[in-house]
C-alpha cells in the first residue's frame, strides 16, 4: 500500500505539474518511503492518460542488484 499510495502520488505529479520521471533513487525502510527524482517536461513527449496504478501483476522482487518492482497502470 506504500508502494500503491506513492505510484498515484507519481501520477499526479504528472497530471498537475507536467513532471515525467526518467530516474529516481527509491529508499523504503520500515513504513517510510523516499524519494530522489530526476525528470522532463511531460508536453515534449506522446503520452496517454495514465488513470491509476493497479494491484495486478504488481511484483516485488529482490535481485542481485537490488530490488525490482513492477507496476501495471490503467490507461
Amino acid at each position: 500500500s506504500l508502494l500503491y499510495s506513492f505510484i498515484e502520488k507519481l501520477i499526479s505529479l504528472l497530471d498537475e505539474k507536467s513532471f515525467i520521471i526518467n530516474s529516481s533513487k527509491i529508499k523504503i525502510k520500515d513504513n517510510s518511503l523516499s524519494a530522489e527524482l530526476k525528470g522532463d517536461n511531460s508536453k515534449k513527449y506522446n503520452l496517454n492518460y495514465i488513470k491509476s496504478p493497479t494491484y495486478s501483476e504488481m511484483k516485488i522482487e529482490k535481485s542481485k542488484a537490488g530490488w525490482k518492482i513492477q507496476i501495471v497502470l490503467d490507461v
